[in-house]
């Protein structure tokens, strides 16, 4: 495929729209089944430029979409360090409009107006420092992820219900 090398994150919506993390953005696209000479091509745009990053030797501040879950009207996105500790944070915003040949192949004009708006939707849900566990329930009405700060003794994990705010769900974690 062109420009894209590897998934983060690949997960459908209920429609069959696909969506995942690539060098640290956030894509999404269908699988074209009609391409001659090929079983099923990925088409897909960039949707919201999530990454942040930087060439500093230690890239603490690289981060991007390393997790994807499709609810109803939004996306939650585990966005942490790209091949470091895995520190990051859980992140919702708007679920672009359904993929689309022509927007995928609109002016420049167009697509940055795309990535304000998506990027102006971001909403910090929870820090996270190591494993998110996130994920959707089938009809999308429902997100559930976990936080663990790094340093603290402490995983926390939270519902989400109808894209409201998410709750502390009470957890007891066996020792290990």
């Amino acid at each position: 495929m062109r420009r894209v090398t590897e998934f983060d994150g690949i997960t459908f919506s209920s429609n069959g729209e696909l969506f995942f993390g690539t060098r640290g953005d956030l894509w999404n696209g269908i699988i074209d089944l009609e391409e001659q000479d090929y079983r099923g091509v990925l088409v897909a745009n960039r949707c919201a430029p999530l990454a942040t990053l930087e060439t500093a030797f230690g890239t603490q501040g690289q981060m991007g979409a390393e997790r994807v879950a499709v609810a109803t009207d939004e996306l939650y996105v585990h966005v942490c360090r790209m091949a470091g500790s895995g520190w990051g944070k859980i992140v919702r915003l708007n679920k672009p409009p359904a993929y689309d040949q022509e927007v995928a192949a609109s002016d420049l004009k167009k697509r940055l107006a795309l990535y304000a708006k998506e990027v102006a939707s971001v909403e910090i849900l929870a820090e996270n420092g190591t494993r998110s566990y996130l994920c959707t329930s089938p009809d999308g009405k429902r997100a559930f992820f976990s936080s663990d700060v790094l340093g603290v003794d402490k995983r926390q994990f939270f519902l989400v219900e109808d894209n409201g705010m998410p709750q502390e769900l009470s957890v007891k974690v066996p020792k290990s």
